[in-house]
């Protein structure tokens, strides 16, 4: 089992068979048995909760520390991401997986937003306008790659590069004066949660009828908490 590996899952009886057959399947069959129902994959999608709370989280660490700026967009963009992600997983449809995918665009766009902050603070109109472009470039790709055989999931590993890359200008071009343990941990997080995303693709780490634990569902749990601190990362005050 790869990226890819387009199947029909939904039975012809169940919810969500229309929309399937109308916009073709996701990409990718994670282990989780597609059940006949409206919550399709109960673990991938119900793990999508985490996200969701994590933004009210935030928004409570943005009032307690009087959080400015652009930054008032995160929680939302969390929020919006693990929504589109239940969506997702509930219906198992290409148009919903790139819902799934669109979400992620806006927490990737607002992460490029925050590495570019430290030189130069960026309002939240300027913020706004970042994110769109990196929502706008992500969409084409996503209409392009599969046309030439790349996986649209290899968009995301483009994106991080792209910000790790900008991370590392600050620091060692640019000579910026920050903290990076938050974005070490978040790195970390986003990593073992990769790991288990691949087991599970792999068919390792599977056992499709358990609807508590599955790999994917830990993606979800794991890169949650990662998001946590990329949030922490950039609300950190520049050391002069």
């Amino acid at each position: 089992m790869d990226y890819d590996s387009k199947i029909y899952s939904i039975a012809k009886s169940c919810p969500w068979y229309d929309l399937q057959q109308r916009f073709g399947p996701p990409n990718v069959k994670w282990c989780e048995e597609t059940l006949c129902q409206y919550i399709t994959e109960p673990a991938n999608t119900w793990s999508n909760l985490g996200y969701m709370l994590l933004s009210f989280i935030i928004i409570y660490l943005i009032r307690k520390n009087k959080v400015e700026g652009y930054l008032k967009l995160y929680a939302p963009i969390v929020f919006i991401m693990g929504l589109f992600s239940f969506i997702y997983h509930f219906s198992l449809n290409y148009l919903t997986q790139y819902l799934d995918f669109f979400g992620m665009y806006f927490f990737i766009g607002i992460a490029i937003v925050g590495s570019l902050s430290w030189n130069k603070q960026k309002s939240v109109a300027q913020a706004s306008l970042i994110i769109l472009a990196v929502v706008v470039v992500n969409s084409l790709l996503f209409a392009l790659f599969p046309f030439i055989g790349i996986p649209i999931q290899t968009i995301i590993g483009l994106n991080v590069l792209f910000a790790v890359a900008i991370e590392l200008r600050n620091k060692f071009v640019l000579k910026i004066n920050l903290q990076y343990k938050n974005l070490v941990i978040s790195l970390c997080l986003f990593s073992v949660a990769h790991i288990f995303q691949v087991l599970d693709l792999k068919r390792i780490l599977c056992d499709p009828t358990n609807h508590f634990f599955q790999g994917h569902a830990m993606w979800h749990l794991i890169g949650g908490v990662g998001s946590l601190f990329v949030f922490l990362h950039y609300s950190q005050k520049r050391e002069s």
